[in-house]
């Protein structure tokens, strides 16, 4: 008997992402909802919002899998705040690379264009895209991105400019000189109890969870242990955080 071809069948169970929704979403908070597509999940968790990204950042690697995810309700903290401070006046056309985690913004300078000029164009160019964490002011030469979401989370959303340098092309205009520097500490974390309810006894292979502070990281080692959790003798669903 050759039973090389025995049992090769897998089962490749569901996913689950946790985080915030827009504040004005029509996605209910604390319940299970199913995500078929990055498309639908800024639909109902709005762009930009937490979840939309990671839904889109998941689709990136496993395109077609069964993926649910949970909207957590914000804390009542305050949000992340990083500055761009802009000096001098430009001496020739070129552009400013702004970095929010991975993605890059363009804003256009003009020879001649003084700070204030420059900062409302990256100001422009950063409400220009709505899939960004963050969103943009400019008062007199200053930009300021405010975290979408109030929390801890957006104290640890890198701001950078020109990341890849002169060998990328990206350096900033002659004349132009500009500072980040971090604003407002982001403060505060969910309760994840209610979140942890909702997924009942549904089985998921992954978990992503965008918070570790120690209170949310608490809840989730309690959710997977080998004692009473998920991964106990009586439970058996087991999964990875």
């Amino acid at each position: 008997m050759d039973n090389s071809a025995a049992n090769t069948a897998r089962d490749s169970g569901a996913s689950l992402l946790i985080g915030h929704a827009s504040n004005d979403a029509s996605i209910a908070v604390n319940s299970l909802v199913l995500v078929s597509s990055v498309d639908y999940a800024r639909q109902i968790c709005g762009a930009g919002s937490q979840l939309a990204r990671m839904v889109g950042a998941y689709r990136k690697t496993d395109p077609f899998g069964e993926l649910y995810v949970i909207a957590v309700p914000e804390s009542t903290g305050a949000a992340a705040t990083v500055a761009l401070t802009v000096t001098g006046e430009a001496t020739e056309t070129g552009t400013v690379n702004v970095y929010t985690g991975r993605t890059r913004v363009q804003a256009p300078v003009t020879s001649g264009d003084d700070a204030a000029a420059v900062a409302v164009s990256i100001k422009d160019a950063v409400n220009a895209n709505p899939d960004l964490p963050f969103t943009a002011t400019s008062e007199a030469g200053v930009v300021t991105l405010t975290a979408r979401h109030k929390g801890l989370y957006g104290n640890e959303i890198p701001v950078t400019l020109n990341y890849y340098g002169f060998g990328g092309g990206e350096v900033l205009p002659a004349g132009v000189n500009i500072t980040v520097a971090s604003g407002v500490k982001g403060a505060g974390a969910p309760a994840l109890n209610d979140a942890v309810a909702a997924m009942g006894d549904e089985p998921f292979d992954y978990i992503g969870l965008p918070f570790n502070d120690t209170a949310s990281v608490n809840t989730m080692a309690t959710e997977m242990n080998d004692s009473s959790g998920r991964w106990s003798y009586v439970r058996q669903l087991y999964g990875h955080v």
